[in-house]
């Protein structure tokens, strides 16, 4: 089936890559490697510690997001898909406001010109959970086979995979990691989407 709309990873796949430091993060919150940063913070009973460690993520959120750039053919790439009518969208686990703070670093690009936009904001469960992928198509009012899910991270891949949607892994240029579950499709820049369509 044709593709009728491509949902975005945020960090990394619309932003430049390595603004948001996630070690730093992860020493703030006392979060082991072997733990994702949401689910750690999830995972803390008691509700004081809980609502502090989601403060100082909103902060390191903020931080970055005051200091994002587009990445590369970001902007470019959205207005070639604009112009080809392919309905847009962003699912994140990052809070809405670091994504609209972001968002305002963009010259050429807003927030209004993606039909949805789901953050960890929303009560579902984050990546990788298919969720927020299920969800984006109700939205939009297609079928899963007819969007494609971008994004530079693992747990971008298990979503879409879990989802039943075709994935493409942005490499920013980087090797491919050796995934347990593959991605349908590789790009190294974001200007590569155009010609898989």
């Amino acid at each position: 089936m044709p593709i009728k709309a491509v949902l975005f990873d945020f960090d990394g796949t619309l932003t430049y890559p390595g603004l948001i430091g996630f070690k730093s993060i992860r020493q703030a919150l006392n979060c082991p490697e072997s733990h994702g940063i949401l689910e750690h913070i999830n995972s803390i009973s008691c509700q004081i510690e809980k609502n502090r460690a989601i403060q100082t993520l909103d902060c390191f959120e903020k931080d970055a997001a005051l200091n994002s750039i587009p990445n590369n053919d970001a902007e470019t790439t959205i207005g070639e898909l604009m112009k080809k009518g392919i309905l847009l969208g962003i699912f994140s686990r990052n809070s809405l406001e670091s994504i609209i703070i972001s968002m305002e670093q963009f010259h050429d690009v807003a927030i209004s010109d993606f039909k949805v936009v789901i953050s960890r904001d929303y009560d579902i469960n984050p990546k990788p959970s298919p969720d927020g992928i299920c969800m984006a198509a109700k939205i939009m009012k297609i079928s899963k086979s007819e969007m494609i899910y971008v994004g530079d991270f693992l747990f971008d891949i298990e979503a879409g995979h879990s989802a039943g949607v075709k994935t493409l892994y942005l490499t920013n240029g980087n090797e491919v990691p050796d995934f347990n579950i593959r991605p349908d499709h590789v790009i190294n820049r974001l200007s590569e989407l155009t010609n898989y369509l």
